[in-house]
């Protein structure tokens, strides 16, 4: 199943990421995809900040160090595969993350080696011609049906 919606801007991005938080549970895993200024850490900042990660805790694009940890109700695990090949994924260690006690994003999905092999949520943002609107499509299946349902209802 797969819903799309429109983002207008950065701040409502942010609230579609809040949105999205509310259906994560410990052991979730969020691929994203989508061009460089697409909207993937905008998206991110707002699953974060749902999550209860503090304003305090900047949440940016771990591009250079590979992942980043927020503390929130549980851990947020925020990875970013930009400069790796899908070979380097293999060796990453990733899967301290994957199967780790909090919810884990990661940016740049296709990059990895293989999709993990439980459930997991796939959003793709594109930027469209105007450069500043947004398209998010979200795609999960089984107990990921429910966000799915309630995001189909998001009023863009």
């Amino acid at each position: 199943m797969q819903i799309k919606l429109i983002s207008h801007s950065p701040l409502e991005t942010v609230k579609i990421g809040k949105k999205i938080s509310k259906f994560l549970q410990k052991g979730d895993i969020i691929g994203l995809s989508g061009n460089l200024g697409a909207g993937k850490t905008t998206l991110i900042k707002g699953i974060a900040r749902g999550l209860g990660v503090d304003e305090k805790q900047y949440v940016r694009s771990p591009s250079f160090v590979l992942a980043h940890q927020y503390e929130g109700k549980m851990p947020v695990y925020h990875m970013d595969l930009y400069r790796l090949s899908p070979k380097q994924t293999r060796d990453l260690g990733y899967e301290e993350y994957i199967f780790g006690e909090g919810v884990c994003i990661i940016e740049w999905f296709e990059k990895m080696d293989k999709a993990p092999t439980q459930e997991w949520l796939h959003i793709n943002l594109q930027l469209l011609k105007n450069g500043e609107h947004r398209k998010i499509t979200v795609k999960g299946k089984n107990r990921y049906k429910k966000l799915l349902n309630e995001l189909a209802k998001y009023d863009t």
